[in-house]
């Protein structure tokens, strides 16, 4: 009986992962109608779709005017340090967020700010001292602006606690909303490219 009984467990511990490995497969490749597999389903394609979706949602939003601390300890509002008729790249992450996120996104951050005028990268992070600030910059090289704030954007996407990347101006409304993954570097890339090609072409 015993026996019995654990051969009825094996199975069904066997028919557990066989079910969920195919439910997996099945998310990460979906075959086309013909089903001879060329139309593969790829993770890095429904990343894409997910932020354009977010894009959609999140831009040409009103941004909330935070309150920031510079490097310098000073206080100061989002709309005092951006200029008037100056468009300027934000790279935004909150308190809760993925560190190693964070940490992934400062080369291409540290790669775009060579590309333009680094006074318009704005780099805006939750609970960093002043100490911090300093390891940042010179960990990454960055010559771009570090503040820190406690305070939110206001945009729906910060309920998913992923880093953002956004350009925004005097008005204070969001733009080209994007977010930075691990899973697709070269679409990073290729969005930051973009922007150039957008708002900084003429450097």
């Amino acid at each position: 009986m015993t026996k019995k009984i654990l051969i009825l467990i094996i199975i069904f511990i066997f028919l557990i992962g066989t079910a969920v490995f195919l439910y997996r497969n099945n998310f990460l490749r979906q075959d086309g109608s013909s089903g001879n597999g060329e139309n593969t389903y790829d993770i890095r394609l429904y990343l894409m779709e997910r932020n354009l979706f977010r894009t959609l949602e999140n831009s040409n939003l009103p941004l909330n005017d935070i309150n920031l601390t510079t490097e310098k300890s000073d206080r100061v509002s989002l709309s005092k340090i951006i200029q008037e008729k100056s468009h300027k790249f934000i790279f935004y992450a909150g308190l809760e967020y993925c560190n190693s996120c964070i940490e992934y996104q400062m080369p291409n951050v540290k790669w775009f700010s060579d590309q333009i005028d680094h006074n318009n990268v704005i780099i805006i992070l939750h609970g960093l001292t002043r100490r911090d600030m300093y390891i940042i910059k010179q960990k990454y090289g960055i010559d771009c602006q570090l503040a820190s704030t406690a305070d939110s954007l206001g945009l729906p996407i910060e309920r998913e606690y992923l880093p953002l990347f956004l350009v925004t101006d005097s008005m204070l409304v969001s733009k080209d909303v994007f977010v930075p993954l691990k899973e697709s570097i070269e679409y990073n890339k290729q969005y930051l490219n973009l922007l150039i090609k957008k708002y900084w072409s003429k450097k």
